[in-house]
């Protein structure tokens, strides 16, 4: 069974877009925390942003799970695509639930936590371009936050992060990996999504839905342009150990900014 979770995640079985596919939501239910696949039980689960963010900081993972059972026997197997991981507990009596859940709230956070290490030795860090150094970028990981930060964007003397939020009205923008890779050439895209600061509940506490900013964010990606390229996408090129060793911002003509810290 571990073999088979493996290629399913390897798209050995299938290829990669059809893959991509099938670990889709068929339909969702009448709870927050599970939807239908096929033939997939998707349960969503809430980790910790960081191991040091507040409780309120979490991000929500989708587990593409299959379970069955003939008593007294039981089994489940998971997979985590946001992490290229997954397990398979086999069972009997009555401890698989105790087992599955040990196991996502002691083994996902953790693999969240290795992966945010990964990403802040990947990415993280001062890109400038050669010769000029009034156009760089300053990208950072935060606490409470999910996505690489953009704490400085300057291109010729200008900041663009400013004129970014007038123009938008966001509070601070993130970038996130849309898993488009050009593997010949070492080329990985980003995408950023805006945080606007918006409450995300009503002042009478309730959960903010089609006014909650937050969320919509993952709606309007794209949505200012200039030259033919969407303002919020980046491309970085990585070398042969994974690490970044440019960026590129195409609609503001950047050029390749290399990393200098």
């Amino acid at each position: 069974m571990a073999t088979v979770g493996k290629s399913i995640l390897a798209s050995d079985l299938l290829s990669p877009s059809q893959t991509r596919e099938w670990l889709k939501p068929l339909t969702h239910t009448g709870s927050l925390y599970m939807s239908v696949g096929m033939p997939w039980e998707i349960m969503r689960i809430e980790v910790p942003v960081s191991p040091t963010a507040p409780t309120s900081a979490v991000r929500h993972i989708d587990l593409y799970t299959k379970q069955g059972a003939i008593p007294p026997y039981s089994s489940i197997l998971a997979v985590s695509p946001d992490h290229d991981i997954g397990f398979v507990v086999l069972a009997t009596g009555r401890g698989l639930g105790a087992i599955v859940e040990l196991v996502i709230h002691e083994y996902i956070p953790a693999v969240e936590a290795a992966a945010r290490e990964a990403a802040l030795q990947r990415f993280a860090g001062k890109y400038a371009s050669p010769g000029n150094e009034t156009t760089h970028i300053t990208l950072s990981l935060h606490g409470d936050r999910t996505g690489l930060v953009i704490d400085e964007f300057i291109r010729d003397g200008h900041d663009v992060m400013k004129a970014w939020a007038g123009m938008v009205g966001f509070k601070s923008a993130e970038l996130w990996p849309m898993e488009l890779e050009y593997e010949k050439e070492g080329l990985v895209a980003f995408q950023s999504l805006s945080q606007f600061g918006m409450p995300t509940r009503t002042e009478s506490g309730k959960q903010r839905t089609i006014t909650n900013y937050q969320g919509l964010a993952w709606a309007v990606v794209e949505d200012s342009s200039y030259g033919g390229f969407g303002v919020d996408g980046f491309i970085f090129r990585v070398g042969s150990d994974g690490r970044a060793v440019s960026v590129i911002s195409p609609a503001f003509r950047t050029g390749e900014m290399t990393r200098v810290e």
